[in-house]
């Protein structure tokens, strides 16, 4: 609706009064919306403004019509966007949960394969347990030989009597004694064969375990929020 000003009567040839200079520099400074506000009875008056005694002008029906018009389409504008909005995030949502259960897929399988590796060292050092064991009983065979040589020297030293049994009990003695370093250097072949694979699996599950940490921290999310796809 436009808006009216009450003007002072003024004679021809007089200049305006004050108070209509003011309201004229007030109308011309205000600045006009691009949508016109809509009269105060708008919502009351819309049901009956094609009613005769509405007490509206066709003007001021036309002015309505344009301004709900108006607003209508800016609402649907605003809800197209709101809709194109949450269908976006929900695909990067869903992209992010595939994202996220591919990676607790590999974290699982490199859990399953970390497990496997620390059951292969924990045989390896059941094994190396085994012939350390078996070393020492190696080493508790060789300490009664030796009894048994001190024997035979000290019935050498006693008698002639028993020099042809000691001299029996020390060529036995030195057999047994090349055959159990034989045994003791086959032992210590196959602790250093156990030291060596113990050393390869512990690389091997070191460098595993590097790789599983750099796929969880190294690759942040992506656009649209996806975090990167690990490698297996």
């Amino acid at each position: 609706m436009s808006r009216r000003f009450p003007e002072p009567p003024t004679s021809p040839g007089l200049p305006p009064s004050p108070e209509l200079l003011r309201s004229r520099i007030r109308e011309s400074t205000t600045p006009r919306p691009i949508i016109p506000p809509p009269p105060p009875d708008a919502f009351v008056v819309r049901p009956f403004r094609d009613a005769p005694n509405s007490g509206m002008s066709p003007e001021d029906r036309q002015r309505l019509d344009q301004y709900l018009n108006y607003s209508l389409k800016i609402l649907e504008g605003w809800l197209a966007e709101r809709l194109a909005s949450t269908k976006s995030t929900s695909d990067a949502l869903t992209r992010h949960m595939l994202s996220l259960e591919r990676n607790t897929q590999h974290v699982t399988t490199v859990a399953t394969r970390t497990e496997l590796a620390v059951a292969g060292v924990a045989g390896d050092t059941a094994a190396l347990t085994r012939a350390v064991e078996g070393m020492s009983a190696g080493l508790a065979v060789l300490r009664a030989r030796v009894a048994g040589v001190e024997e035979a020297v000290g019935a050498v030293m006693r008698g002639n009597e028993g020099y042809e049994s000691a001299a029996r009990t020390v060529s036995g003695f030195i057999g047994e004694l090349g055959g159990l370093m034989v045994a003791m250097h086959e032992m210590t072949v196959q602790q250093q064969e156990l030291i060596a694979s113990l050393r390869e699996r512990a690389a091997a599950q070191r460098e595993m375990a590097e790789k599983a940490c750099g796929t969880e921290t190294g690759e942040g999310a992506t656009e649209g929020g996806e975090p990167g796809e690990s490698q297996d």
